[in-house]
């Protein structure tokens, strides 16, 4: 080991007793760190739990008595970065409420009275295949939410409750206006076969309907777009993906199926 790093650790454990061995075994422990994975992580709390567990094997006990004083140092240190991080979350928990409220009052009841998207009639021989393919994405829903708490308390704990709030009121919108691409992304084969024949079954909508969705969609966006403004600055810097855009069969097929899948339960949300 060069001897800056073993001065480093020595600083780090804030033991000056440590031997070369010790350092050698933390020096192994950092790499395995770096052994990146396509599959798997870390959160910063199994990370702290990984390294607690091992330095108990590697330091004497009162180096380990020392050590722990300092993890406890960086476990306050990483709470209340969490905590100020989460209080800059007020305004999107507002602007995510305002957007449920917007579908729920001025979007759904006036899909779920149009005659055409009300009797389904165009499917009226298939709704065994349309109750198989809504009961699939409930299942969906709720392999979602148990992902999306699974992920949030993974990482955050109980330290950012209006991320807690944005996640699962975003995870209540795909409720009420169904989420298809990513339902699709998510099919088994048997689900898709069923998908695709579904969708192959509308070609158009009755002119009064397509209004009504060219309508409601429109201002739809036109909500989104005031409420954001509400509540975040126009232009956030960073970092952008491009992502391709669908054709105009796919965006037919996304529309077709999103008010297929439409709920008048909400899917029990």
């Amino acid at each position: 080991m060069p001897p800056e790093k073993y001065q480093y650790y020595k600083f780090k454990f804030k033991a000056p007793d440590l031997t070369i061995d010790q350092a050698d075994l933390i020096g192994e422990f950092d790499n395995s760190l770096l052994n990146f994975s396509t599959k798997y992580s870390l959160s910063t709390w199994e990370e702290m739990d990984y390294e607690l567990a091992t330095m108990s094997d590697i330091l004497t006990s009162d180096q380990f008595t020392v050590f722990q004083k300092i993890q406890t140092e960086f476990v306050k240190r990483h709470e209340q970065e969490l905590v100020s991080k989460d209080m800059t979350k007020i305004n999107e928990v507002s602007y995510c409420e305002e957007h449920l409220k917007y579908i729920e009052e001025n979007i759904l009841p006036d899909l779920f009275n149009d005659p055409f998207l009300l009797s389904l009639q165009w499917l009226h021989s298939d709704m065994s295949k349309v109750t198989l393919l809504k009961s699939e994405y409930k299942l969906f829903l709720t392999d979602q939410k148990i992902n999306i708490l699974s992920h949030h308390f993974r990482h955050n704990r109980t330290f950012q409750p209006n991320q807690l709030k944005i996640s699962l009121l975003r995870h209540k919108t795909i409720h009420l206006i169904p989420d298809y691409s990513l339902f699709l992304e998510s099919m088994d084969e048997p689900t898709k076969v069923i998908n695709n024949y579904l969708a192959s079954k509308v070609k158009g909508f009755p002119e009064s309907t397509e209004i009504l969705i060219e309508t409601k969609f429109k201002n739809l966006r036109n909500f989104v777009k005031a409420n954001y403004g509400k509540y975040f600055e126009e232009n956030i810097g960073g970092w952008h993906i491009t992502i391709p855009e669908p054709t105009e069969q796919e965006k037919r097929e996304q529309l077709i199926m999103t008010l297929l899948l439409l709920d008048r339960e909400r899917y029990g949300c």
